[in-house]
């Protein structure tokens, strides 16, 4: 889960290249309650929260991804979710993966294949700072830098599915032998009401 970054960044500014209403501050992440952005916003992160816990009481996996130094992080739900066992904060610079913004990244998830990766885990590579304003062939207008660059780089993208699919396999394996070692269970015992391996199984007289 990915909910939109756009009010939750502290890239919101005021200067040169314009002007973006500031919706939130350290000491009130959740903006102003009379705030329609803000409200709409925070709702669609508190929904990815309680979905995550689901899937958590479940023992199912999540992962819910937004800006490294985002507001988000900061709301009530979002913080009670990152303190459940077993659910990580994953570091991730998406340069690493090709990307030519820094884009330092959270991943708040308790899936084992996403791992941390980051800038220096790269080879030497140089950052195209994401300030201002370009232009947008989709829009047709200057758009918000930050805006622009929301696509994940490739690179993640194909590594994130080469984990998963690794990771699935793995798994496999081990549920595969699981079902085998099950089918080498046998019934010991005076009544018959134990199991054991097969291959532990005492001898049985023939009937």
């Amino acid at each position: 889960m990915a909910p939109p970054c756009r009010t939750f960044s502290r890239a919101r500014s005021s200067g040169r290249h314009g002007t973006d209403r500031i919706i939130r501050t350290d000491d009130c992440p959740e903006g102003d309650p009379d705030d329609h952005e803000a409200v709409c916003a925070n709702t669609l992160a508190n929904r990815c929260a309680n979905l995550a816990t689901s899937q958590w009481k479940r023992r199912a996996y999540f992962s819910i991804e937004n800006p490294k130094d985002s507001f988000m992080w900061d709301l009530k739900l979002m913080k009670r979710l990152r303190a459940l066992h077993g659910v990580r904060a994953v570091e991730i610079d998406q340069c690493a993966f090709g990307c030519q913004h820094k884009k330092p990244t959270l991943v708040l998830t308790n899936a084992p294949w996403i791992q941390t990766t980051k800038c220096e885990d790269a080879p030497p590579h140089t950052h195209v700072p994401l300030v201002g304003k370009v232009w947008s062939y989709e829009t047709g207008k200057m758009e918000w830098y930050t805006s622009e660059a929301a696509e994940y780089p490739a690179g993640m993208c194909e590594a994130w599915a080469q984990n998963w699919a690794e990771f699935l396999s793995d798994n496999e394996d081990a549920e595969k032998k699981t079902t085998e070692d099950a089918q080498h269970m046998v019934k010991v015992g005076r009544h018959g009401n134990a199991l054991s391996l097969a291959s532990n199984a005492p001898l049985q007289e023939p009937k």
